[in-house]
C-alpha cells in the first residue's frame, strides 16, 4: 500500500503541476471542461468554507471541495497523505532533511493544537468579512509557491543552461534542451512577479521545519488539515492495535504525523493521514485499520476553553488592524490600485480572493502582480494590474476563468468590454504635448515639435478613448500645431495600455487610476449637480421678451468643457468645473449667447467669474453676488453659478438690453449663499478698480500680466493649489499699481518664497530710508515690493515709482493684520 500511494502522491503532483504549467494553454479547450485548470484549488474544503462565509452564498466551484469534505467524514485525513501536493513536497523534502534530524532531540515547539486555533481564526475572521484563508491554505501556498516563485527559478536556470549549450559545439543539444524546456514550462520566457524572493523564502521555510519533525507543517499549523482533522474524528477506517503488540516503538518513529502513542498503542483522533506506514512496519503484524477501533486507543487532541478564548479575543484585536488602508482613506475612497477584469467591490473581492496566484501565472502580459500593503494589510497578495509593467489585453478574459473562489467573475469578451478597470487621467505637467503647450504660453521664440501619439495609437478601444484637443499658434512667424491628448471617460476601460507604452520616463504622463467606492462617489459627484439649479428652468423658453432659438446645451465634466469650446477650457477645469449650459436668445433683430456656468462651490464660480470679466468693465448692481457689464458683454456671479451673457448678430444688443436679460435669468435662480476667498479679502479697498479682481489657484488660470520670472520656481512658485488674489489699483483716473497676494500653507513655506524673489531681485534694489520697505527697480517706470505676513506674501507690481511702491506695500500691511 506504501508503494500504492506514493504512485498516486507522484501523479497527483504531476497533475497539479501540469495544470500549473500549462493553464493558459488549456484555458477555451474541450479538456478545460473535464479539468478544469483551477480543479486542484477547487479541492480545498478550507478555502471553500471561508469563501463562502465571507460572500455570504453559495459557490459553485467549490463542490469539489464539499465533496471531499464528505469523503473525510469517512476517511478521515486521506487527503493530506494522499494528494495535497504540499504534503507530497513535505514527503519528498522530509526525506532528504532526514540527516539533519538523526541525532537532534525533539525539543522544538510540537503543538497540534495550534492548528485548531488557526482554524477558528480562519473562519470566524471570515465570517466577519476579513479573507485570511489564502495566507493558510496548503493549496493555496502550493499554487502560489509553485507557481510565482520556483517556476520562475528553474525557468531562468533553464535559459542559462540553454545559452551554456549553445556557447559550445553542441548545437544540436542546445536545441533539444531549448524546445524540452519550452514544452515542459509552457513558455521560454522568465516570469517576474513582484515578492518573488518573499514566496520563495516562505516555502523554504514552511518545508524547512521538517529538519525538526517530518511534516511538522501538517501537524501543527495547517488549518486544512485542522478541518479535515475534525471532520474525521470518527472515520470508517481507524488504526487498531492488537494485543500481539511488543511495544517496540517502530510504528511510532516511522510515523510522519507523530500521531502514534503510548508505546505504538494509542493514536491520536483527527491526526492520522492513512499513510499505512505503521502498518507495513509493525515486525508483528499487530496493527490493523478497521472501522471499530478499541476507545482506550483513542487518544483525542487536548484543546482547552482558555486557547479557544484567547483565539477569539486574538481574532478580534487582529481584525480591525486587518481593516487599516491609510493608502485607501488618503485617496478619500478611491482604490490606490487596480484590479483584474471582472473583480467584484472591493470588500467582496478582498473577502473572496484566496492569493493562489492562479490569475498572476495565466495573464499573457504578466500585468498582475500580487499587492504589497497598497490595500493595507487585509489586501496582502490579492492580484493587482500594474500598467506600468504590462496591460489588460482587450480580447483576454483568463483570470475570470482559473479564479476558484469566483473574486474574479467569468465574464465574455462583450461583459468585459463594458466594465471598466478604472480611468486614465493624463498629468499634464509630464504629458509632452501637453508641456509644449505651456512653454509656448511663456513666450518661446524658438520651437521644436512636442507632438506625442502614442497613447492615443496604442488605445485598443473602437473609436478611441484618447482623443486629441486641436491648438494652433504662432512662434517666430511660423505657425504651430499642438495635439494635446485628452480622455473620454465614457469609452475609457481602464486597459493601461496608454501608461504600459507612454515614453515618458519613471511614472507616466497618463496613469490609470482605480475605481472608487460606488456609494461614496456617487454621493460625492451626484451631489454637486444635485444642488445645480435646473438649466432648463433658468433658461427657459421665454425670459422677459427674449425667446429662445433651438435647444439647450449641457455639457458636464471635462470631456463635455473640451466639446464646448475646444482649445480653451483648461483654465475653467482648475476651478473644480462641473457643467456649462448653452443657450440662444433672440428679441427681435437683437441676438445674444448665455452661458450658465456651474462649480462646486461658490469661491470656485468667483474664481472662473473673476477670470473672465474684463479688467474695463463696469461694475453692475444688483446682479446676483458680483456683476459686470462691458461692450457686448455681461457677467454674474451667483453662489456656485456663473452667468456670462454675450450680444450676437449683426445688431450688437446694449448694456441695458443685456443687463435685463442678465437679471431676468438670475431672478429664476436661488439667491446665491457667497463668501469671498480669504484671500482676495486680503487686498485693500481704496482705489482698487472693482472689475480687476482676479482669484486663481492654478497658473493655467494666472492672469497674463504677472512676470514668469515672479510667479515661477525662482520666486513666488505658484504651483496647483496655491490661491493667489490680484487686483489692479488707479488714482486720480490713472494706473497706479497693482497687487498679488498668495496664501501658502505654512508660514515657512511663505518665507522660503520671499526669500527667493529677494534673491532674485537684489541686484535691482533701490536704495532707501532705513527701516523703510524694500523697494525694486524692474524696469523703467515698473517698481516692485515685497511684504511678509505670517503665511501670505504681499507683492506690490507696477508701482510707478519708488515712493508709490513703498505707500502701496504700507497700506497692504495694515490690510494684512486685520
Amino acid at each position: 500500500m506504501s508503494t500504492l500511494r506514493r504512485i498516486i502522491q507522484v501523479v497527483t503532483f504531476l497533475a497539479f503541476a501540469a495544470l500549473l504549467l500549462h493553464a493558459a494553454t488549456l484555458l477555451g479547450t474541450p479538456l478545460a471542461r473535464l479539468l478544469p485548470p483551477d480543479a486542484v484549488l477547487r479541492l480545498s474544503p478550507l478555502a471553500a468554507l471561508a469563501t463562502m462565509l465571507g460572500a455570504q452564498g453559495f459557490i459553485a466551484r467549490y463542490v469539489p471541495a464539499l465533496c471531499l469534505l464528505v469523503l473525510a467524514v469517512l476517511f478521515g485525513r486521506f487527503f493530506c497523505g494522499w494528494v495535497c501536493p504540499l504534503g507530497s513536497t513535505m514527503d519528498a523534502c522530509d526525506g532528504a532533511l532526514a540527516d539533519v534530524r538523526k541525532g537532534r532531540k525533539p525539543t522544538f515547539y510540537d503543538g497540534r493544537r495550534l492548528k485548531y486555533y488557526l482554524l477558528a481564526f480562519v473562519l470566524v475572521g471570515a465570517a466577519l468579512g476579513i479573507s485570511v484563508s489564502g495566507w493558510l491554505d496548503p493549496l493555496s501556498i502550493a499554487t502560489r509557491s509553485y507557481g510565482l516563485a520556483i517556476v520562475p527559478y528553474v525557468a531562468w536556470l533553464s535559459n542559462r543552461v540553454g545559452l551554456t549549450l549553445q556557447d559550445l559545439p553542441v548545437g544540436a543539444l542546445g536545441d533539444w534542451w531549448a524546445s524540452g524546456s519550452r514544452a515542459a514550462l509552457a513558455d521560454s520566457s522568465v516570469p517576474t512577479y513582484s515578492q518573488q524572493a518573499l514566496f520563495f523564502g516562505l516555502f523554504v521555510a514552511v518545508v524547512g521545519m521538517g529538519m525538526w519533525y517530518r511534516r511538522y507543517w501538517c501537524r501543527n499549523l495547517c488549518p486544512l488539515g485542522a478541518l479535515l482533522g475534525a471532520a474525521g474524528l470518527k472515520p470508517f477506517l481507524r488504526r487498531s492495535v492488537s494485543e500481539e503488540c511488543i511495544s517496540c516503538r517502530k510504528c511510532e518513529r516511522i510515523c510522519p504525523m507523530g500521531c502514534i502513542t503510548d508505546q505504538g498503542k494509542g493514536t491520536r483522533s483527527g491526526e492520522c493521514i492513512l499513510c499505512l506506514r505503521c502498518q507495513e512496519a509493525c515486525p508483528v503484524d499487530a496493527i490493523r485499520f478497521v472501522r471499530r477501533q478499541p476507545r482506550e486507543q483513542d487518544v483525542a487532541v487536548d484543546l482547552t476553553k482558555r486557547g479557544f478564548v484567547a483565539t477569539m479575543a486574538a481574532t478580534a484585536a487582529a481584525l480591525p488592524l486587518l481593516r487599516i488602508n491609510p493608502a485607501r482613506h488618503r485617496a478619500k475612497g478611491r482604490l490606490p490600485l487596480l484590479r483584474p477584469p471582472g473583480a467584484r467591490p472591493e470588500d467582496e473581492f478582498l473577502a473572496r480572493c484566496v492569493r493562489c496566484g492562479e490569475c498572476l501565472r495565466v495573464c499573457p502580459t504578466r500585468a498582475l502582480q500580487p499587492s504589497a500593503l497598497e490595500a493595507g494589510l487585509e489586501g496582502l497578495w490579492a492580484p493587482r494590474l500594474v500598467p506600468r509593467l504590462g496591460y489588460c489585453v482587450y480580447t483576454c478574459t483568463s483570470c475570470g476563468q482559473v479564479c476558484p473562489s469566483q473574486a474574479i467573475e467569468r465574464l465574455t469578451i462583450e461583459q468585459k468590454r463594458t466594465r471598466a478597470l478604472g480611468k486614465a487621467k493624463f498629468d499634464m505637467s509630464r504629458c509632452i504635448p501637453w508641456r509644449g503647450h505651456a512653454r509656448y504660453r511663456e513666450g518661446l521664440t524658438e520651437w521644436k515639435d512636442c507632438n506625442c501619439g502614442t497613447c492615443e495609437e496604442a488605445c485598443p478601444v473602437p473609436g478611441k478613448a484618447i482623443r486629441y484637443n486641436r491648438f494652433v499658434g504662432k512662434v517666430g512667424g511660423k505657425e504651430i500645431v499642438i495635439d494635446r491628448p485628452y480622455v473620454v471617460e465614457e469609452l475609457c476601460v481602464g486597459c493601461g495600455f496608454c501608461e504600459n507604452v507612454c515614453p515618458v520616463a519613471g511614472d507616466a504622463a497618463i496613469r490609470v487610476e482605480g475605481p472608487a467606492d460606488v456609494a461614496r462617489v456617487a454621493a460625492e459627484e451626484q451631489a454637486p449637480v444635485a444642488r445645480a439649479v435646473d438649466p432648463k428652468h433658468v433658461l427657459a423658453p421665454k425670459v422677459d421678451a427674449w425667446e429662445l432659438e433651438g435647444e439647450v446645451r449641457l455639457y458636464v465634466g471635462p470631456n463635455g468643457l473640451f466639446e464646448y469650446i475646444d482649445g480653451a477650457g483648461e483654465p475653467y477645469l482648475t476651478y473644480a468645473f462641473v457643467q456649462v449650459a448653452a443657450a440662444r436668445y433672440k428679441q427681435g433683430r437683437l441676438e445674444a449667447n448665455a452661458d450658465l456656468w456651474y462649480f462646486a462651490s461658490p469661491e470656485e464660480a468667483f474664481g472662473a467669474y473673476s477670470r473672465d470679466c474684463s479688467a474695463g468693465a463696469r461694475a453692475s448692481e444688483k446682479l446676483g453676488n458680483a456683476g459686470a457689464s462691458g461692450e457686448g458683454e455681461v457677467w454674474a456671479w451667483n453662489g456656485p453659478n456663473y452667468l456670462h451673457l454675450v450680444s450676437l448678430g449683426q445688431k450688437p444688443a446694449s448694456r441695458d438690453d443685456l443687463t435685463g436679460l442678465a437679471r431676468a435669468l438670475l431672478a429664476r435662480m436661488p439667491e446665491g449663499l457667497a463668501k469671498l476667498p480669504s484671500v482676495v479679502t486680503a487686498l485693500p479697498l481704496p482705489a482698487r478698480e472693482p472689475t480687476s479682481v482676479h482669484y486663481f489657484h492654478h497658473d493655467l488660470a494666472a492672469p497674463d500680466v504677472l512676470p514668469a520670472d515672479l510667479t515661477g520656481p525662482n520666486g513666488l512658485a505658484l504651483t496647483p493649489g496655491i490661491p493667489a488674489a490680484f487686483a489692479r489699483y488707479a488714482r486720480d483716473g490713472k494706473p497706479s499699481h497693482s497687487i498679488l497676494v498668495v496664501e501658502y500653507a505654512t508660514p515657512a513655506a511663505a518665507e522660503a518664497a520671499l526669500q527667493r524673489c529677494v534673491e532674485f531681485y537684489a541686484a535691482k534694489a533701490v536704495p532707501g530710508k532705513q527701516g523703510a520697505p524694500q523697494v525694486y527697480g524692474a524696469a523703467p517706470d515698473s517698481f516692485v515690493s515685497f511684504l511678509l505676513a505670517g503665511g501670505r506674501v504681499g507683492v506690490v507690481l507696477k508701482a510707478q515709482s519708488a515712493e508709490a511702491a513703498t505707500a502701496a506695500i504700507e497700506e497692504l500691511r495694515k490690510t494684512l493684520a486685520q
